[in-house]
């Protein structure tokens, strides 16, 4: 917790971009945004090295806002066509994000349209009231909402029907496995075309080999 806190007051973090490939042939520009901290020697600490106490010790939203904030500027900056920016669930359930996310935009001049914001599958189906009213918020803003690791809950489609939402991004769990299993496959598929028919956009988490990518 004291590092933690210590490279908050330092800035002593930095993000990461990982490109999402279009199977559509798509030219869109679409990054996932990870953290990273940095220690005192500026090496590298992984996510799953310090979120854990972060979110243990209410250091969450710290953290996130420093991401969203680093990610709106590079929004302002470079302008990619889609950004995903992960939100814990207590970012997701805290009134104050709405107003700070305008003074960020605002300070910035980002296009709002190029963010968008993901919560998991679980937070989404626990907290559904308060993330109905969060994505209202942000349309109004013309942010965007993502729902990532779905598909590992047991009422899954649920979930489509009630929340509103710009981009399904499908468990890398039911990735693994997949070339083999035509249930599996078929599994996937129903996600696939029951989002589409409500205009939501599909991403396949953790594609790791040429066979898996030919599948999908």
């Amino acid at each position: 917790v004291k590092h933690i806190k210590a490279a908050l007051s330092e800035n002593r973090f930095h993000l990461v971009q990982q490109p999402i490939a279009s199977l559509t042939g798509s030219t869109q520009k679409m990054f996932d945004v990870a953290v990273r901290m940095l220690d005192t020697q500026a090496r590298e600490v992984l996510p799953s090295e310090f979120l854990p106490a972060a979110e243990r010790n209410d250091l969450m939203r710290s953290i996130d806002r420093w991401v969203l904030g680093a990610a709106i500027g590079v929004i302002g900056k470079r302008q990619p066509d889609q950004l995903f920016v992960r939100l814990s669930r207590d970012s997701a359930l805290d009134d104050s994000l709405i107003d700070w996310l305008d003074g960020q935009l605002k300070a910035t001049l980002a296009e709002a349209q190029r963010l968008c914001v993901q919560v998991t599958e679980a937070v989404a189906t626990r907290h559904l009231p308060q993330l109905q009213r969060l994505h209202a918020e942000l349309r109004k803003r013309r942010i965007r909402l993502a729902v990532e690791h779905f598909g590992t809950l047991r009422d899954s489609q649920a979930l489509l029907n009630a929340l509103p939402m710009d981009f399904l991004k499908i468990d890398g769990s039911l990735m693994q496995g997949l070339t083999g299993n035509p249930e599996l496959q078929q599994r996937v598929r129903g996600f696939v075309d029951a989002a589409t028919k409500l205009g939501i956009q599909t991403i396949a988490e953790r594609i790791e080999d040429a066979n898996t990518m030919a599948v999908v």
